[in-house]
């Protein structure tokens, strides 16, 4: 196995250069919304479990649709 593996590695080459070192904080990151809401809920464990709770609410409110409409699709319900 070690002489297969060596054979794939002789022939493997980079295909991505490295990636060139920024700032440590990504400003630009901050100007989208729901980014800039975890931030500030992740500061507090309050903040922290009040975006929990909103999320949950909206996911689950985008989420549940799908299997009521799966169910009014399907002709054979047994």
């Amino acid at each position: 196995m070690l002489a297969i593996q060596a054979i794939s590695l002789a022939f493997l080459r980079k295909r991505l250069s490295p990636r060139k070192t920024g700032f440590l904080v990504e400003w630009s990151a901050y100007t989208e919304l729901p980014y800039l809401l975890f931030s500030m809920a992740v500061s507090s464990q309050g903040g922290f479990v009040a975006f929990a709770v909103i999320y949950r609410l909206f996911s689950a409110g985008i989420q549940s649709p799908f299997p009521a409409t799966l169910s009014s699709v399907a002709t054979d319900l047994e």
